[in-house]
């Protein structure tokens, strides 16, 4: 999780025209929310393989702004699934 918040946070240093297409640069509310969602994901993988490792079974899904992350976990592997 470390390296993704660091990827995201990464992004402030962007300036306008990043990329040589006349991108704006990244709004700081939209990385704080991105930030956010990285760590909700993480510790919503973090709890389903908890309770995985419990006994529990089930799909977990994380809403925000439109977009839908479901959580699915087995006893030997995660899979995230983003639909936006």
């Amino acid at each position: 999780m470390n390296e993704a918040l660091i990827q995201v946070q990464n992004l402030l240093a962007l300036s306008t025209n990043w990329n040589g297409y006349d991108a704006l640069a990244p709004d700081t509310d939209a990385i704080k929310h991105a930030e956010n969602w990285v760590t909700r994901l993480y510790l919503e993988v973090a709890l389903h393989t908890k309770q995985q490792r419990l006994g529990y079974s089930g799909t977990y899904s994380i809403s925000s702004d439109g977009s839908t992350s479901s959580v699915r976990a087995s006893l030997f592997s995660v899979v995230v699934v983003t639909s936006w």
